[in-house]
């Protein structure tokens, strides 16, 4: 533990001295407003003490927020309704030690602490704890967020079933959100356990109708209505995944078809040109050979709809090592967000920052020395692309990409060295700049919408987690402090909160590159992402954040950490 705690410090420190070389741009003619925010929810006074409900925090005690995602969101009249998740980035990191029979030390910056299994919250506050090393874990929030009124509800606090209530603590997070017929579903997967819990609304009352557990899939991101049919791709347990359709009535809200089968894990889902679209996260559907994760095309949607006739009609159209060099890497990818716009369709790429290091160590038996430089050329920063004409002469172009790659090539067991080749596209620079739109710390394109005629783009940019050493470099692991001394920093790059924070870029059109409207996360560095995005042309584009630092405050000791909700308008 204590060597890849080091090694990860020394990650930190050299990625100090890397430029990045940010997309210049004008920045567009919008405005913004935060208009709701996460609370302060907790009163922290030491890991492994006691929980202490917030908002009021005493003298020595830290404010803090533990809704760190907005993560489902959609619109249903003029309510915007939500769910949220909790403390991820201390989750993520959990699972992982969990699933692998390993372990993991409690810690605290100045931005973010992760009690691991130290915090005492599981064992006091749940009805059914959940293991010790997910003592972060909180269940998730459901509200809305009246347009009009800019009123913010707590729906969650108005379940009032006991069993419902047992399902939202059972759930690992609200990802999912989806509105037709005066009904609105939140649905996320349930913690350490099987299926997909999804909770069912009344949109004009705020009634709460019902909750139930889907069993049979394990993941759900994106809903989608085509054609006054509301429609959800969902990842299955054991790979794969699959469309289904909704088939119920406000008396039977749980009825769904299967009308799409995947290889890969349904992510993104979108209408283009009469089909739908959904991009895939990689899987191991078909045994131990991993299947790139890409996008697959609907047949043509009939007036009434898809069936389950429609199950095997899908047709796979893109996958990631039609532009990835690297084989391994290309199996790692995940499609990002995918929209539709003048005529094409648009899509980016996911990924987790550190998974292709962590996959390459394993895979090539490395050795430990070899993390940072297995780091800098395993990683990727988010590739945007366009295409039209999948059901015929397919033409993909490269809008923001790399015309190399490094890739690695092994030589024996343990043996190997990474050289550079070109992308799978014929070595194509790409068309508007740089992946990660210039930044390599773009990692994900996690947000994609059209408004007032433009598609915009919402990135997570994952650099302040490494580069922020005025908040990094000092802290307490298992309760004894820590420093690491800041490094000389070269003239060419000194970190600055205007850098850190995700970005929103903007296509005024299908003729011009993309234009950066903010790139430090709409004025709050701390938020890493625009996880949920939702268009009202009326009033604007409404965008929620992800933001794991749950203890951070501003030097006038206002909260940084916690989801947002901001609003963006084109003036």
């Amino acid at each position: 533990m204590k060597k890849l705690l080091f090694s990860i410090l020394i990650t930190g420190i050299l990625m100090l001295f890397v430029s990045p070389g940010f997309g210049m741009g004008t920045s567009p003619a919008i405005e913004s407003e935060m208009v709701a925010r996460a609370k302060v929810d907790e009163c922290f006074n030491g890991i492994g003490e006691p929980f202490e409900p917030g908002p009021e925090c005493g003298r020595d005690e830290k404010p803090k927020c533990n809704q760190s995602y907005l993560w489902g969101l959609t619109k249903a009249g003029n309510n915007l309704w939500f769910g949220t998740a909790a403390n991820m980035l201390c989750l993520v990191r959990a699972y992982s030690a969990y699933s692998q029979g390993g372990n993991v030390s409690a810690y605290e910056n100045d931005l973010w602490l992760c009690e691991y299994d130290q915090g005492r919250y599981p064992e006091t506050e749940m009805a059914n704890p959940v293991p010790q090393i997910f003592s972060d874990y909180r269940p998730p929030k459901i509200y809305t967020y009246n347009i009009n009124t800019k009123t913010l509800t707590d729906k969650s606090a108005q379940i009032m079933d006991e069993n419902a209530r047992m399902l939202l603590e059972s759930t690992f997070g609200l990802r999912s959100a989806g509105a037709i017929d005066g009904l609105v579903f939140l649905a996320g997967p349930v913690a350490l356990g099987q299926g997909i819990n999804m909770f069912v609304f009344d949109a004009e009352t705020g009634g709460f109708l019902g909750a139930k557990t889907i069993f049979g899939y394990q993941n759900i991101r994106k809903w989608l209505v085509m054609d006054g049919v509301l429609y959800a791709a969902v990842a299955e347990e054991g790979g794969g995944g699959k469309v289904l359709r909704w088939t119920g009535s406000r008396t039977n809200p749980f009825s769904f078809e299967q009308v799409g089968s995947l290889t890969g894990a349904g992510a993104e889902i979108t209408a283009h040109n009469g089909r739908i679209f959904v991009g895939t996260w990689p899987s191991s559907h078909s045994g131990d050979t991993p299947v790139p994760a890409g996008i697959w095309m609907s047949p043509k949607v009939p007036e009434d709809g898809l069936s389950g006739a429609h199950l095997n009609d899908w047709q796979k159209v893109w996958q990631t090592d039609e532009y990835e060099p690297d084989p391994l890497n290309a199996a790692i990818y995940g499609v990002g967000a995918m929209k539709s716009f003048d005529g094409h369709l648009y899509w980016g790429t996911m990924h987790v920052h550190g998974k292709a290091a962590l996959v390459f160590m394993d895979q090539y038996n490395m050795s430990p020395m070899k993390l940072v430089q297995t780091y800098f050329n395993s990683w990727r920063a988010t590739s945007i692309f366009r295409g039209r004409n999948f059901g015929g002469d397919k033409d993909v172009e490269l809008l923001y990409g790399n015309r190399t790659l490094p890739v690695y090539v092994s030589t024996g067991e343990s043996s190997g060295y990474w050289t550079r080749r070109e992308n799978n596209m014929g070595g194509i620079s790409g068309k508007y700049g740089r992946a990660g739109f210039g930044n390599e710390y773009n990692n994900y394109a996690w947000t994609m919408e059209v408004y007032d005629g433009q598609l915009f783009v919402g990135t997570m940019d994952h650099s302040y987690l490494w580069l922020d050493w005025n908040n990094l470099q000092r802290g307490y692991i298992n309760g004894e402090y820590y420093t690491v001394p800041l490094p000389d920093i070269p003239w060419y790059w000194t970190p600055s909160e205007e850098e850190y924070g995700a970005d929103l870029w903007r296509f005024p059109s299908s003729h011009e590159q993309a234009v950066r409207a903010t790139r430090s996360g709409l004025g709050n560095y701390t938020n890493y992402g625009f996880r949920s995005i939702v268009s009202d042309e009326e009033t604007g584009l409404y965008l929620g954040t992800a933001n794991p630092a749950n203890i951070n405050r501003d030097r006038y000791s206002n909260m940084n950490g916690g989801w947002e909700l901001h609003r963006v308008f084109t003036r």
